[in-house]
């Protein structure tokens, strides 16, 4: 299948002809230029509030985060506080049964060491 072409119509261009622009060129680029800087404006905008969100969102859920790990560990010091008085009440109650039966051991040491008195008196009496 041959293609043919006619032959131009018109004389070619010269090449200053080539370089001349038409008269509505400027006004189309100038507009899109502008609409592209718009969207551009719009989009950063856009990207700028999204972000803005997300890190809103970011710090809310850390602080979240941070106050229930000391929440936490508010819980579990209080706990340790609880049973580290349970301990000492306990060491407490030990401590003192101890000093009381160190007490009882004194006194019927003390009771022995009279009764003991009181039978060499009776046994060596004195003049």
């Amino acid at each position: 299948m041959d293609i043919t072409f006619s032959p131009p119509k018109s004389p070619k261009p010269t090449r200053e002809q080539l370089f001349v622009k038409s008269p509505n060129h400027d006004c189309i680029l100038e507009n899109q230029r502008e609409l592209n800087a718009i969207q551009n404006h719009q989009e950063y905008v856009h990207e700028k509030a999204e972000k803005g969100f997300f890190d809103y969102q970011n710090a809310r859920d850390k602080n979240k985060k941070v106050k229930d790990e000391r929440n936490e560990e508010h819980v579990e010091r209080e706990m340790e506080y609880e049973n580290e008085m349970e301990r000492a009440g306990k060491n407490r109650e030990k401590y003192l049964d101890t000093i009381k039966q160190k007490g009882m051991t004194d006194v019927e040491h003390s009771k022995e060491v009279v009764e003991k008195l009181k039978s060499d008196k009776e046994q060596f009496p004195q003049h």
